[in-house]
């Protein structure tokens, strides 16, 4: 009777309770296409579910996708195409017919095991003065050869970098992400894993808490800052900008990075600090043992020889009877290109008894129009964009 029964379960429940076994879970189908929604081609062949969870896990990517009965996909993201209906995937697994894999330019997606402790974050900018500032080691490096090191260490989290460099840390991102096509070098230790690029991190987290101040979001407040920079940068219009034509050089003025750890009692004389409009915000933590506030503004002018966009904003919360706040501030400073409108006007002189005209152009200087305007603003906040990036790694609270 025990065996009938499980006969008679459906193959969605036998699905599920397998991939509980193994660790991987089914996220869903989804559409593919040329430029591929997971990267990297894995394997093809004798293909199973198992199988392509296998050989992904193992190059430390979070997500898989199996596809067209016989191709197995890896990915760090996934869903650029959307989602489709399950019924869409439906080609039975070459190696293993009692499972579904995907169909044409169908992907069957799941987690990997790798998204339960380890698992990849992304790719990430370096700079001289280090973005995880720890040297773990190099020579012969691999992925797990740099999480054994910075784990052991107490870190939180660790990047390869130039194929054969590991670094250690307990905050990442002051210089912000870039693409994973960025990251494109293969480990000298393991030639199937990637290992960063030339000033490129692939940063993971080992599985540690990092041991940071939290936010009342249960983030890092220079990391829910970061989050911040990445939104607004984000909204910058795609298209719009043309520092090109209209603006010849960029200079900034007075980068203010401010990171305050204060009891609540002396919150009325810091506020003299911070601008008036922060203020007025800042006073709500007067009210709420774990109130949280953000603070920001910009004010753009535009005059005919150069444009100016100072621009802040912050983070803060309380703790019971404790205040964080972390900000940051800039005004950049754009020159502008001159704008003419150009005039034909005829210009007659007499010479001897006859008249000689010839037509001159006039230059006449004119002001910047709506679209030209919304373009030095969109240029101007890119820039505040890319220099506020430069310096979260300056906010600590």
């Amino acid at each position: 009777m025990a065996t009938a029964a499980w006969l008679l379960l459906p193959l969605s429940l036998l699905l599920v309770l397998s991939q509980v076994v193994h660790g991987y879970h089914y996220v869903g189908c989804y559409r593919d296409a040329g430029n591929r929604d997971l990267s990297v081609l894995a394997s093809r062949g004798s293909m199973s579910v198992g199988k392509c969870n296998h050989v992904c896990t193992s190059r430390h990517f979070r997500f898989f996708g199996v596809q067209a009965r016989k191709e197995c996909w890896c990915g760090n993201s996934y869903g650029k195409y959307g989602a489709k209906p399950s019924r869409d995937c439906r080609d039975r697994c070459s190696g293993q017919s009692s499972e579904i894999c995907g169909g044409r330019w169908r992907n069957s997606i799941y987690t990997t095991d790798i998204t339960s402790g380890m698992h990849y974050i992304g790719c990430f900018v370096d700079n001289g003065v280090r973005d995880l500032s720890h040297l773990g080691g190099h020579g012969g490096m691999t992925i797990n050869k740099c999480k054994n090191i910075c784990k052991s260490r107490g870190y939180a989290f660790f990047g390869v970098q130039y194929a054969d460099y590991c670094f250690c840390d307990n905050r990442y991102g002051k210089y912000g992400a870039r693409p994973d096509s960025e990251c494109n070098m293969h480990c000298n230790g393991d030639r199937s894993s990637l290992c960063g690029g030339p000033w490129r991190n692939n940063v993971y987290a080992t599985g540690l808490k990092a041991t940071v101040s939290i936010s009342a979001t249960g983030k890092p407040i220079r990391d829910s800052i970061a989050a911040k920079v990445r939104l607004m940068s984000a909204a910058i219009p795609a298209g719009v900008v043309c520092s090109s034509c209209l603006i010849t050089s960029f200079r900034r003025q007075n980068v203010i990075h401010r990171s305050d750890s204060f009891p609540v009692s002396q919150l009325n004389a810091r506020m003299s600090h911070y601008p008036a409009s922060a203020r007025n915000k800042l006073k709500a933590l007067h009210f709420g043992a774990n109130a949280k506030t953000t603070f920001e503004d910009s004010k753009i002018d535009i005059r005919p020889n150069h444009a100016s966009k100072n621009t802040y904003f912050g983070i803060a919360h309380r703790s019971n009877n404790h205040i964080r706040l972390g900000m940051i501030s800039t005004i950049i400073t754009a020159t502008l290109v001159h704008k003419y409108n150009v005039f034909n006007k005829r210009v007659c002189r007499k010479v001897f008894f006859w008249n000689r005209c010839k037509n001159h152009a006039i230059k006449q200087r004119r002001g910047y129009n709506g679209n030209e305007i919304r373009q030095i603003d969109a240029a101007l906040q890119s820039e505040t964009m890319r220099v506020f990036t430069e310096n979260l790694g300056h906010i600590h609270v």
